[in-house]
């Protein structure tokens, strides 16, 4: 039986999380070695692993970045995923792509995975368009917002590590007290991408996420209490008193009834935080 699973991106946070957690499922994960635009390249490896699966998860996912360097975004985040599409249609293969809670636009939350989607960004355009593609070759679309800590314990910067980082720094810190989200860990992300594996008919569609709906503020006094020797101070504030003139959306968690359906309740975010601290 198949169980070989390439992952693209396989060094990343998500995805170096995943070539540690599906051998616990039974998957033999496979690190794709190259340009993912390269539809050559990508041909060849696909050809030559057979894999049952491809998860996607490379991708440019800097904001900033993004906007500024539109046409290589769009190279990787679009004619990557087409490549890596099309070469899995080819040896029969699935793909299931990593997505973003960025698709909407923020201003309403408690997204469904039917609901239309409105990008503010170029990188979130980006994924709106590579979420189609997935869906035209009958592949799944994963949309999360990740909480945690590379495997390899390099510091990165995403949210959970840039307030690590702060703490063990004695920074001051100023967090949204009304931006609110239900990210998840990648620790649970992976378990519950190799669940999706298993269903008899992925979704075309599935959002994950904690259970609860806290405000960046909140998630970050939570870390904090990590850290009782930190001296620093948070102070919490709305978006509307960041005058630079730059979108920031409010609203940006998930519904998750349907992957609650197919795997039962999703964890809680205090759950998510001791995995975190567990994995260290």
């Amino acid at each position: 039986m198949n169980r070989k699973i390439l992952i693209t991106g396989a060094r990343g946070f998500l995805g170096s999380t995943l070539m540690l957690v599906l051998p616990k499922f039974g998957y033999e994960p496979i690190e794709f070695e190259g340009d993912i635009r390269d539809a050559e390249s990508v041909q060849r490896q696909l050809s030559g692993h057979a894999p049952l699966w491809v998860i996607h998860t490379a991708a440019k996912i800097d904001v900033g970045w993004c906007e500024k360097n539109q046409e290589e975004a769009t190279s990787v985040n679009i004619e990557g995923t087409r490549s890596i599409v099309k070469a899995t249609q080819s040896v029969g293969a699935s793909v299931l792509f990593v997505s973003t809670t960025s698709v909407f636009s923020g201003e309403g939350g408690n997204y469904r995975e039917e609901d239309p989607v409105n990008p503010r960004n170029h990188y979130s355009r980006t994924k709106v368009e590579g979420e189609r593609i997935v869906r035209e070759g009958k592949g799944t679309v994963v949309r999360l917002t990740l909480l945690g800590t590379h495997p390899s314990g390099v510091r990165g910067k995403n949210f959970f590590e840039w307030i690590a980082a702060s703490a063990e720094e004695n920074k001051d810190l100023q967090l949204f007290n009304d931006q609110f989200v239900n990210q998840i860990s990648n620790w649970s992300a992976a378990d519950f991408f190799a669940k999706i594996l298993q269903l008899p008919q992925p979704e075309a569609t599935l959002h994950l996420g904690s259970r609860d709906v806290l405000s960046k503020a909140d998630i970050a006094k939570m870390i904090l209490n990590r850290y009782p020797n930190y001296q620093g101070t948070l102070e919490a504030v709305s978006v509307d008193s960041v005058g630079d003139g730059l979108y920031r959306p409010k609203q940006m968690w998930l519904n998750t009834e349907k992957a609650a359906s197919l795997f039962g309740a999703m964890p809680r975010t205090e759950e998510e935080l001791q995995k975190i601290w567990n994995s260290h």
